[in-house]
């Protein structure tokens, strides 16, 4: 980013302040489901928000939602990075991975019979990387270019990211499913 102006238009701000205001759930979904703590996903979107102000010139048009996005995402790694660097930490075992396994839709979870809160709660176990492609990309409805462009990984590792997701949540639903069978 570059820095901040003094000597910014106050017309332009005020327009720009109020098109991210259009974006502020969006900004918080992302926050709260990569950072797992609503305190911390507001204050994460607010500091974005800040530097997104702050920083306004650094914002030369297109897609305003993605680039609000991009912010918050920069200040929720910054925040692990600061605090706490093993969360960071993939404990993914690539040499255990099935990438060919049938990659479950939507419709599938639905099938599933899940409460929400069993997937938010089996969403939250999955390593951060993964779980940011797959809020992007589902929640959110970004294409794998803008999830590419968001965070700056290529678009094969997008698509890898978002393949594995899938694969760990199946993996962790079905886990649970036949945990709860088991047990009554």
């Amino acid at each position: 980013m570059g820095r901040p102006t003094m000597g910014r238009s106050k017309s332009r701000s005020v327009v720009l302040r109020q098109q991210l205001t259009q974006h502020l759930d969006a900004a918080f979904n992302l926050a709260y489901w990569l950072v797992e703590n609503k305190q911390d996903g507001e204050d994460l979107v607010q500091e974005a928000f800040m530097k997104a102000l702050l920083y306004e010139e650094s914002y030369q048009g297109g897609d305003l939602r993605a680039w609000i996005l991009t912010i918050v995402r920069n200040c929720v790694y910054s925040h692990y990075h600061r605090r706490e660097k093993s969360k960071l930490e993939d404990s993914y075992d690539e040499s255990t991975s099935e990438l060919t396994s049938p990659i479950p839709n939507p419709e599938h979870f639905v099938a599933m019979k899940f409460e929400w809160e069993h997937v938010q709660t089996v969403l939250l176990e999955i390593p951060l990387e993964y779980r940011e492609a797959l809020l992007l990309h589902e929640m959110e409805g970004y294409s794998y270019k803008e999830i590419s462009e968001i965070t700056g990984a290529p678009i094969g590792t997008v698509m890898s990211r978002l393949s594995r997701a899938r694969s760990l949540l199946s993996q962790q639903l079905q886990s649970r499913k036949t945990d709860s069978g088991a047990k009554q």
